[in-house]
């Protein structure tokens, strides 16, 4: 019995720490911030996004770091590509902000994203992310309908 006390008191920091370090990381979200387009109407129209994306979770409780960041566009239908971000932290109750450039030459497709009045974005982050003892690839994503002014 005073062995199993003792065994329980040695082990639950550890425990303790690997569930905080798991809460943090799997609790990672991507969230679409601020949005704005620029649309070249032409006979090579092209559009061009720029967005702000913060990277935090709702589990942290530890300093939570990411590791090359992937972050992938759909605007609508249309998947406009790949930006890589650079490795970040952030604390508990606060985020990381990723300021990304999103363009298409495709003059069809820009035609078609740059004369809707709304759009509707798919924001898909992949990364290592890690915090205290625990690690893991995540793929996280955030939709939202914009409405351009």
């Amino acid at each position: 019995m005073a062995l199993g006390l003792v065994v329980l008191a040695v082990s639950s920091p550890f425990i303790v720490y690997y569930l905080l370090s798991y809460n943090s990381v799997n609790g990672t979200v991507v969230e679409l911030a601020s949005a704005r387009r620029i649309y070249s109407p032409g006979i090579s129209s092209s559009i061009s996004f720029y967005l702000e994306i913060h990277v935090w979770s709702w589990g942290a409780s530890l300093p939570t770091r990411l590791y090359r960041p992937q972050f992938t566009l759909g605007v609508d239908t249309f998947n406009l590509g790949v930006s890589y971000g650079q490795d970040g932290t952030f604390k508990p109750n606060d985020y990381v902000a990723y300021f990304l450039e999103f363009r298409t030459s495709d003059s069809t497709v820009a035609t078609m994203i740059g004369e809707s009045r709304a759009s509707y974005l798919t924001m898909s982050m992949d990364a290592m992310v890690s915090a205290g003892a625990y690690s893991e690839q995540v793929d996280k994503l955030d939709a939202k309908a914009w409405v351009w002014k």
